[in-house]
């Protein structure tokens, strides 16, 4: 059913709008129920959206999310530093992006630029966006004082990123809350009621939401702790080290880094705790890396392509003026790993 919808939307079976909900579950001789899951599914994907009084809008044709009327419009994406070389692995992919925009008459330009990521931005962000005098802007890993001066300066700037609370700008990530809030459930399913999360360094806004779903999933079910890691290998193991030191050891640890992970490991070995008899983890990022561990991590695995079309249907939006900003956030797929067992007595 959905594969049939994106096939028939890339070969332009329908153009714009899809036929009312009666119309096409006769076409496709399926159920409205079942139609409605389908759609469902390509909303959530960037594929389509809904118009109160309208109907279903086509917002992807062949993998595209922008109009023929935004031929020679321009589109920024501001970074700190290399995407290639940046860690951790970036889901939203540049060179992917360039090539659908350019497929529409799109001008793409990526900026590095790590004057902008200071103490003080505002400057250098005043300075770069009176430069480019682009249409639509992307930012990556903005710091909250960025956000604030986006949202006052550059309303059509779209966030790789969650926003911080209060700051009302379009953005697209993964769903930090909803991660955070599955992990804590698996563990408290598997009988762990003592639980530490490790967060690395200075908290950003998809942090925050990772907190907060934890805090909620573990509220009045488990002993949950929150650990802000100092930078560095030592530290981080320090902090391993405290938490199964403590009067009540942590049996489950959720972890928001790969690297942090890969520590936590050498912690555990130097120890002698076995994964998963003796303490149970769970990576809320996926990495390239985990396929060389044993026992395979149990964690969250965002893919690149979804990322990239729920970034195009925003630039699309932006392209276009439309209003009020939107967050697009990606649900991952849950790899179940072997790194989470039930606790023993």
């Amino acid at each position: 059913m959905i594969a049939e919808l994106r096939a028939g939307i890339e070969s332009r079976r329908w153009t714009e709008w899809l036929p009312h909900e009666r119309v096409l579950a006769d076409e496709l001789k399926v159920s409205r129920g079942s139609l409605r899951a389908a759609l469902a599914t390509l909303r959530a994907d960037g594929w389509v959206e809904s118009r109160r009084g309208q109907g279903t809008r086509l917002v992807l044709r062949a993998g595209a999310a922008v109009e023929s009327h935004a031929k020679g419009k321009t589109v920024c994406l501001l970074s700190p530093g290399d995407l290639v070389t940046s860690r951790p692995i970036r889901l939203l992919d540049a060179s992917g992006l360039r090539g659908e925009l350019a497929e529409q008459g799109v001008n793409f330009r990526l900026i590095e630029q790590r004057r902008c990521y200071g103490a003080r931005p505002e400057p250098a962000l005043a300075a770069q966006f009176a430069k480019e005098r682009a249409d639509c802007w992307i930012v990556r890993l903005a710091t909250e004082r960025m956000q604030r001066w986006l949202a006052a300066h550059a309303p059509q700037t779209i966030l790789a990123g969650t926003p911080f609370p209060g700051i009302n700008l379009a953005c697209v990530d993964t769903d930090h809350a909803a991660i955070a809030r599955h992990a804590t459930g698996r563990l408290l399913a598997a009988g762990h009621t003592r639980l530490a999360l490790l967060i690395d360094g200075e908290s950003k806004a998809g942090d925050l939401e990772t907190e907060r779903g934890f805090c909620e999933a573990a509220a009045g079910r488990a002993m949950g702790r929150i650990e802000h890691l100092t930078p560095g290998t030592p530290a981080v193991a320090r902090t391993v080290t405290r938490l199964l030191d403590a009067k009540e050891p942590v049996t489950g640890l959720l972890v928001s880094q790969p690297t942090t992970y890969l520590t936590v490991i050498g912690v555990l070995g130097a120890r002698r705790l076995r994964v998963p008899q003796d303490v149970s983890l769970i990576a809320l990022r996926d990495d390239a890396l985990f396929s060389f561990l044993t026992p395979e991590p149990t964690t969250y695995r965002a893919g690149t392509v979804r990322y990239t079309r729920l970034m195009l249907a925003q630039i699309r939006r932006c392209l276009d003026g439309a209003a009020p900003p939107r967050a697009r956030l990606l649900l991952p797929h849950f790899v179940r790993g072997a790194s989470v067992a039930r606790l023993r007595a």
